[in-house]
């Protein structure tokens, strides 16, 4: 059976390290834990654990601490992971079997939630990304921050499906921090290459997040810009931002038209249609934006390289239909949607009250 080596780099972990660890020990072989520098007791507490800690100077650069734990990893499946992240895996059995000889590295779904309560899904977001991997195929991170692994051509990957990994990095006590520390590092790279795409994308995400809507909207333009300058198709995340960014701010005007262009590109991107669902209903075009909730429900296969906002292919479209029944006075529609939430998507229906979603 194939071994793992949970491969981690934390500093002032403590608050999130203990139940990381309660969930990944049973899965794994080996821990290897990387401190850059922790003041608070996360070394005690992985000591505890009978985990030897590896403590190293931070550099300003994940990718660094990053590839040193992996070099440390004696197995040779590497499974990577943040403190403020749980794995969850039903078929431990199953997921030991699909480690392969055949794949190289895999992607695992992360799904990212504002608050520690499973149940609160306003706002969550689901990605995917290469966490689970061969120490034999050689890979290593790049990028100081945000870092990813340097896949190269002809690397075999798919969809692990027996891991999913829960993250809370950006709950309300730690997000800003979080923020500011990234976007110091992110404008530090910028300002020696300004017009670095992945930079201006993820500034921009940072800015987002900060509530800075102005000029994140001029960076995420400014990245859009220069991917079609280089002659490269942007990204599908770089428009999600832009139109993230528009309906915050509640801007209508042109976006109808600028989104159905995007969605020509991009025709299996479920959230483009959910968007202009939204822009349809605040224009009061209320019956066309109906159909475009309910092709939201219409089941579809995941692109891994998608950002998807949790809801959009169940609850909020369903509820965002229910709103526009109300909207055009018609209440046995809206009425008998109202059941099928109550029905399908009860926790929604019980929460929602506390949603506070920018599309509600």
């Amino acid at each position: 059976m194939n071994k793992i080596s949970l491969c981690m780099i934390v500093r002032n972990e403590a608050r999130h390290i203990i139940k990381c660890l309660e969930h990944a020990l049973p899965f794994v072989d080996e821990v290897v834990i990387v401190d850059t520098g922790s003041t608070d007791n996360t070394i005690e507490i992985c000591q505890e654990k009978n985990i030897k800690v590896y403590s190293v100077p931070w550099e300003n650069d994940f990718s660094k601490a990053r590839n040193y734990s992996i070099g440390i990893a004696k197995y040779d499946w590497i499974l990577c992971l943040d403190a403020d992240e749980e794995i969850f895996i039903e078929d431990s059995i199953a997921f030991k079997e699909s480690l392969s000889d055949n794949q190289d590295l895999f992607y695992v779904q992360l799904q990212h939630y504002e608050t520690h309560n499973l149940d609160n899904l306003n706002n969550s977001h689901v990605s995917y990304h290469f966490r689970l991997f061969k120490k034999s195929s050689q890979l290593t991170y790049e990028g100081k921050i945000h870092e990813r692994l340097h896949v190269t051509q002809g690397m075999r990957y798919s969809l692990n499906k027996f891991i999913k990994i829960n993250h809370f990095g950006y709950d309300q006590m730690n997000k800003k921090d979080k923020c500011i520390r990234n976007l110091t590092m992110l404008l530090e790279d910028w300002n020696k290459t300004p017009d670095n795409v992945w930079l201006n994308y993820h500034i921009a995400s940072e800015l987002f997040q900060q509530n800075e809507i102005s000029i994140a909207y001029k960076m995420i333009n400014r990245a859009l810009q220069l991917s079609i300058t280089n002659n490269c198709k942007p990204p599908a995340i770089y428009y999600k931002l832009k139109y993230e960014i528009l309906l915050y701010s509640r801007t209508t005007v042109n976006v109808l038209e600028s989104l159905e262009k995007v969605i020509l590109l991009y025709p299996d991107y479920i959230d483009l249609y959910f968007y202009k669902g939204i822009v349809l209903e605040r224009t009061a075009n209320y019956k066309e934006a109906i159909k475009m909730f309910q092709y939201c429900l219409t089941p579809s296969e995941v692109n891994c390289g998608y950002l998807y906002l949790v809801g959009v292919n169940s609850f909020l479209s369903s509820y965002h239909i229910y709103l526009c029944y109300s909207y055009l006075h018609l209440e046995e529609e809206a009425d008998r949607e109202m059941e099928q939430i109550n029905t399908k998507y009860t926790l929604f229906y019980n929460n929602l009250s506390s949603y506070e979603n920018l599309y509600i």
